[in-house]
């Protein structure tokens, strides 16, 4: 996959932190029952994370592996502000997700900002 390109130089303080996971957010977004660890069936996983010095503009990546396997990929242009907290989501409805396990990773430009790792499993 390739980045969109960046025309904005990353702040050396820009950063972006996972907090949680979930399945299922409210309506106000905020996870629901966040955890590393669910059960099979589900359409997709709310990725919420804070951010700091992101400026407008700047290339972000975001990419799920399911065993290792590149499963999931978007680049695109930060047009939020520059600190606070969002979230992100990756959707898989033919089925939804399968028993693995998962690695989420954001990029800003093409340097790895923050991961974080779940799994599916029938025992959860």
């Amino acid at each position: 996959m390739t980045p969109v390109r960046s025309f904005v130089t990353p702040d050396p303080e820009a950063s972006m932190t996972i907090y949680a996971l979930a399945t299922r957010i409210t309506t106000r977004r905020t996870p629901i029952d966040p955890g590393t660890r669910f059960a099979p069936g589900f359409t997709c996983i709310y990725v919420f994370f804070e951010h700091r010095a992101i400026d407008w503009g700047l290339s972000w990546t975001s990419v799920l592996y399911r065993d290792g396997a590149l499963i999931g990929a978007e680049s695109r242009r930060w047009s939020s502000e520059r600190d606070g907290w969002g979230f992100y989501f990756f959707c898989r409805p033919e089925g939804g997700y399968v028993a693995g396990d998962y690695e989420i990773q954001f990029f800003l430009t093409d340097t790895l900002a923050a991961r974080a790792r779940f799994v599916v499993r029938e025992d959860t």
